[in-house]
């Protein structure tokens, strides 16, 4: 039998300390300093072919501490000397990477999360016993299995847990994506991080010195399970793991009348015939014939059960697979048979002006949710962020994102464990990003309360300043915003560009004093510096150092995406080359005409060489160093150079994908005959620093996109709110905008809260706000916010009710944009629906597919939701339109309330919450008549008291029948002061509605 060797690859930093954990006695306390890994490495490779092997290799890297492995294999053509540790997991060959990702027939198991039976305190004595017991916690085939064990640096140090790294050798080579499947039938949770190409699998033994004693000094071997194996048998079906945990992600089907089918429906590609999915698309096809026959019947007849049935299995039998027999004309009509008692008992309609505000029933909400009480929840909190700051003591690099409900305390949280690990740190670099400057002072407020910090804390500003608060930081600001303008890089042209041209101000700049390190003394010290999420994408300047811990606060990515554009015919003129000088009208006729860009350029002989050689050198902005004379608006734009460099690079990097023949981040604008380039930034956030962020509404697809693998806890905790949402009104901006009368009554309805007393918070479009704002007519204690402002903010934690107009709806356009700057790496092109293009001139008439949504509540309600064909974009528009909602109500901090608040949705988009009651917006909000009496305090309750009392309301008697058939009251009568309390769905707010009204007027 022949013997297969794998290769193995070991990284060796300059230093001698860098890939190892030291403990050290300060002040008679075990301090421990934090593993600081360097920029650079050089490359070694190992040949292994067993376990033997392997435990060879690790043992003589255990007194090595400047090594660690990775599980990537170095790119061919790389240098092997002085490189970055740099790699992505989901792209081979990428240009900034130096690795590739790399299945492997070794595997490292990181646990450090089980608890230690007290029966093994002793840990020396009863190491067997510990391996013993960790690795039957493992996934079957390990149980049995030989291995290569060590304790971890902190095992023996901390006495809770076990702390053991277990290396295996395996049968055939095993992906990251297949160890991350395997891991997850662990019933002791598993460090998933390691399966990244890049992740350090720390080897070496810790340090202990300055007078500490190691606790443990023999950490490693070889375990024997007494089962005779020293070789693990991958499963078979792990593929089928892996399949079954993606599947989930493949484009869905948009039918030809505009409908999204649900995910679960799976289409022969062959025949269009539905082979899986099959009860999914019967029950689907049951609520479009009943919605058919209403429409046709227009309540004329009763359903006919024959007849929906036959209508119902005739769709089905077109539609689905039939040939194993398991369905039959009695499927249909069970589910003909729930639809025609649905409509018949009135618990549904079936019928409405459009097909996006009928309500229908579901099987299951959209959203799913597994919300544990506030106890639990901040318990969780704590246990999540202990484990983040461990790992980090411990020596690793986590990069874990946290998601959890809004108000739950978890930036207080997070600033007391970075607290508490920062008092036994020393010269540790942290850096806070946060969405804006208000909520970086919050947090330099709750870094000095009760006890201080230990670490200097830096509130980061920019050169100039903010705008009636900070003045300006740079003494050269006014050419510095010139530069800015320009889009020229202003530290090299206004800071520092050699020794021979530095500002004046440079060694006594207030921006630049931000970075200074300072002394020796100084250099020990840590320091924590709070950004703005805009800082995110920018450069790192010549005085900054690298950070050892990210924490980001809230939602960042649309900080890093970038779209651009410039009209077409500066493309034309200026993307040329000596041997091709019609380059720019290739590129721009291939976009414009819909042909695909990478293929015209791959047969014209152009390729990335070629496209390396193109310059716009003469494009470049002439500058002054010292600026001395130059006036505004002298500086000549660079913005149009760094456009074509960014899109030279864009083009270079798509033709790397040989698999490609289309540009998926370059488009043509049919509209305005711009080309437009949309792209992600890389974010200055290192691979040597541990990451956490702290977002209610993270996704980690998106996540991953902007900063590699990453791992997500996600803890719903239960809020104290009563949630009334409308489902026929989709509440668009445009609708809100047209309808002044809707906007006038909504401000009586929240005047009425206000008036007893209740504070009343408004979230909308920004124009809705704006008009809000400027209402006479609208309670000065009514405060209104905008989606895109909301983030964050505490302003509103006090109010007792909320109502949300609408939704955060950005043109599809944009957010199609956005997706291709995410997404276009990714094995599988991007599903694009032609009504989110601007590369076609009809997309105004096609509207995005309708997709079928269910309330969280328990009546299984749902509408038709507008939604992209791809899950991707979809989980972009979710953050943009869905999340905004939630971060909306986050506003009035439910967790911690001490009583239930209000919440009112003016629109029918289902969300990540429980739902209360689903109703119909005229029984929201007032009709005219209950306006009027809002507004006047009586109103006449006969048709001849309107045309005597009110004949501004109805001169005539015709007119005034007519008035009081409109409204939502049969009977005059029934207007009466009582059913203004309708308005307020809880008793005893209606109670108090009737007393305050009468004795108001």
């Amino acid at each position: 039998m022949s013997i297969v060797s794998e290769t193995i690859t070991v990284l060796k930093s300059q230093s001698s300390y860098d890939g190892i954990k030291r403990f050290r006695l300060e002040n008679g306390k075990l301090a421990s300093l934090p593993v600081k890994l360097p920029l650079l490495f050089d490359v070694e490779e190992h040949a292994v072919s067993s376990l033997s092997d392997l435990s060879s290799l690790l043992t003589s890297l255990e007194h090595d501490p400047s090594k660690f492995i990775i599980r990537g294999e170095l790119i061919e053509g790389r240098e092997k000397e002085n490189i970055r540790r740099t790699g992505k997991s989901h792209l081979f060959n990428d240009p900034n990477s130096n690795f590739n990702p790399a299945p492997n027939r070794w595997c490292m198991i990181d646990i450090d999360d089980l608890e230690l039976p007290a029966e093994y305190a002793d840990i020396d004595a009863s190491k067997p016993d510990i391996l013993a017991h960790t690795t039957a916690k493992l996934p079957e085939a390990f149980r049995g299995v030989d291995c290569h064990y060590q304790f971890s640096a902190s095992m023996g140090v901390k006495t809770d847990k076990v702390r053991v790294h277990l290396w295996y050798w395996l049968n055939r080579s095993v992906s990251d994506a297949e160890m991350k499947a395997w891991m997850g039938q662990s019933d002791v949770p598993v460090d998933m991080s390691l399966f990244r190409p890049v992740q350090p699998h720390f080897t070496a033994n810790p340090i202990f010195e300055n007078g500490a004693i190691n606790p443990l000094p023999n950490r490693s071997g070889v375990y024997d399970a007494h089962g005779g194996q020293d070789t693990v048998t991958v499963p078979e079906n792990l593929d089928e793991i892996v399949t079954v945990q993606t599947r989930n992600q493949k484009p869905r089907h948009t039918r030809s009348d505009g409908y999204l089918e649900a995910q679960e429906i799976i289409r022969d590609q062959a025949t269009g015939l539905a082979i899986d999915g099959r009860e999914k698309l019967l029950y689907w096809l049951s609520l479009t014939v009943m919605n058919e026959w209403v429409k046709q019947a227009k309540g004329k007849e009763k359903p006919s059960l024959d007849a929906i049935t036959n209508q119902l299995w005739e769709r089905f039998s077109t539609e689905a697979d039939l040939s194993d027999g398991k369905w039959s004309s009695v499927h249909a009509k069970s589910k003909a048979a729930a639809r025609i008692t649905e409509f018949e008992t009135g618990q549904f309609s079936f019928s409405s002006r459009s097909d996006n505000t009928t309500l229908y029933p579901v099987e299951a909400p959209y959203f799913h949710l597994d919300a544990v009480d506030k106890q639990t929840g901040i318990r969780q909190l704590n246990e999540s962020l202990a484990a983040f700051f461990r790992d980090v003591e411990e020596g690793k690099i986590p990069r874990n994102s946290l998601r959890i409900t809004m108000g739950a305390g978890k930036t207080s949280q997070t600033i007391q464990h970075l607290k508490t690990y920062l008092k036994t740190a020393f010269a540790t670099n942290v850096e806070i990003y946060v969405p804006r400057h208000d909520i970086a002072d919050e947090y330099e407020r709750r870094f000095r309360n009760d006890e201080p910090v230990s670490a200097n804390v830096v509130h980061m500003y920019g050169r100039g300043g903010i705008d009636l608060q900070i003045p300006p930081l740079c003494k050269r600001y006014e050419y510095v915003q010139q530069l800015e303008t320009a889009g020229v890089s202003v530290y090299q042209n206004a800071c520092y560009a050699s020794r021979d041209e530095v500002c004046v101000n440079f060694n006594d700049c207030a921006y630049l004093s931000q970075y200074h390190v300072g002394d020796e003394i100084q250099q020990l010290q840590n320091t924590v510096r709070i950004f703005q999420h805009a800082s995110l994408p920018l450069p790192r300047n010549r005085l900054e150092s690298s950070p050892d811990i990210v924490i980001v606060d809230e939602a960042f990515i649309g900080s890093c995406l970038k779209k651009q554009s410039f009209p077409a015919e500066l493309v034309r003129t200026h993307f040329t080359h000596p041997a091709y000088q019609h380059l720019g009208s290739l590129i721009v006729d291939s976009l414009r005409e819909g042909k695909p860009l990478l293929a015209a350029l791959r047969d014209e002989g152009i390729d990335i060489n070629i496209l390396n050689e193109v310059t716009f050198d003469h494009l470049l902005p002439a500058v002054r160093f010292d600026g001395s004379t130059v006036q505004q608006g002298r500086i000549t734009s660079g913005l149009l150079y760094q456009f074509l460099v960014k899109m030279r690079s864009v083009i270079s990097d798509e033709l790397r994908m040989d698999s490609r023949e289309v540009a998926t981040r370059i488009l043509y604008d049919l509209r305005k005959g711009e080309v437009v380039l949309t792209h992600l930034d890389d974010t200055r956030i290192p691979d040597t620093a541990a990451l956490l962020v702290l977002d209610a509404t993270a996704d980690e697809l998106l996540l991953e996109k902007a900063v590699g693998d990453i791992q997500l806890d996600r803890i719903d905790i239960k809020q104290n709110a009563v949630v009334t949402q409308v489902y026929d009104r989709t509440g668009s901006n445009t609708w809100w905008n047209k309808n002044t009368d809707e906007i006038a009554s909504l401000v009586q309805v929240m005047n009425g809260w206000a008036s007893f007393g209740e504070k009343v918070l408004c979230v909308s479009h920004k124009q809705l706000a704006d008009e809000l704002r400027q209402s006479e007519t609208l309670d000065d204690s009514v405060k209104v916010n905008h989606f895109g402002n909301i983030r964050g903010s505490n302003d509103a934690e006090d109010c007792d009710v909320i109502f949300i107009t609408g939704r955060n709806q950005p043109p599809p356009s944009e957010v199609d944009i956005a997706a291709r700057a995410l997404f276009w790496d990714d094995d599988t092109p991007l599903q694009i629906d032609e009504g989110s293009r601007i590369d076609v001139a009809d997309n105004k008439t096609t509207n995005l597919p309708l997709e079928l949504r269910g309330y969280a509540f328990h009546g299984h309600k749902g509408v038709y939701v507008r939604s992209f064909t791809d899950h991707r974009t979809e989980r972009w528009h979710q953050q943009i339109r869905e999340a905004e909602t939630i971060q909306a109500i986050a506003r009035l901090r439910l967790v911690h309330a001490p009583y239930a608040k209000r919440i009112i949705l003016l629109g029918n988009l289902p969300i990540e919450m429980p739902i209360n009651s689903v109703v119909a917006f005229a029984d929201l909000m007032p009709d005219k008549l209950e306006l009027e009496l809002l507004n006047k305090g009586n109103l006449p309750l006969s048709q001849l008291g309107f045309t005597v009392m009110r004949p501004d309301l109805a001169k005539t008697d015709r007119q005034a029948e007519k008035l009081l058939a409109r409204s939502k009251f049969k009977q005059p009568s029934d207007l009466t002061l009582a059913k203004f309390g309708r308005i307020f769905p809880d008793l005893r707010k209606a109670g108090m509605c009737i007393v305050t009204f009468k004795a108001k007027h």
